[in-house]
Parts: C-alpha cells; sequence; structure tokens
C-alpha cells in the first residue's frame, strides 16, 4: 500500500488502511488517493484497535461505495468482516 491513502469525502479525512481494494473505474488513474473502494481491511494492534473499531470505521462507513470492512486481529488469529446490507444502507453485519 504504501503511500497510498483513502479520501473518506472531498474535504477528507484521508486514512492509510493496510489493505484497501477498489473496483470503481474512477479509481483507475489515482496515484495516492482512492476515493472509491468497496473493501478496507485493518489490522488490529493494541494501541488503535479502539480507534480502528470506533471512530475510523464511523468515518469510513460515510464511504457510499464500501461495502466491507475487515478486520484482522493478530493477537487472537481471528477476522471479523463488517459488511454493508444489501435491503438497507446503513445497517452493517458482523461476520466471523
Amino acid at each position: 500500500m504504501g503511500d497510498l491513502k483513502v479520501q473518506v469525502d472531498h474535504e477528507g479525512p484521508f486514512f492509510y488502511p493496510d489493505v484497501m481494494v477498489t473496483c470503481d473505474k474512477r479509481d483507475d488513474d489515482a496515484v495516492c488517493i482512492i476515493q472509491y473502494p468497496c473493501t478496507i481491511v485493518a489490522v488490529l494492534s493494541p494501541s488503535t484497535e479502539a480507534y480502528d473499531r470506533g471512530r475510523k470505521f464511523e468515518q469510513y462507513r460515510r464511504i457510499a461505495t464500501l461495502r466491507e470492512y475487515i478486520l484482522i486481529d493478530s493477537q487472537k488469529a481471528g477476522v471479523e468482516c463488517f459488511r454493508r446490507s444489501a435491503t438497507a444502507e446503513n445497517i452493517w453485519l458482523l461476520q466471523f
């Protein structure tokens, strides 16, 4: 990922996810900013876990194209996948 960041909306904020996927043609020529991700992955650490689960996820939910937010817990060897409901835009379903 390097210096590639995701932009929540046209004024920011910006974040540097561990991994992100975009399938949107509008991101084809992106050099350092992805604006239309469909999946974002965060590897949790003890120092960032609360922020990744809380405020950062709150911001990510504002991205209209985002469909999945995946949290990887390296300490417990666990994965959680939050998926936006296909029937209700503001409902996120958790899958383990």
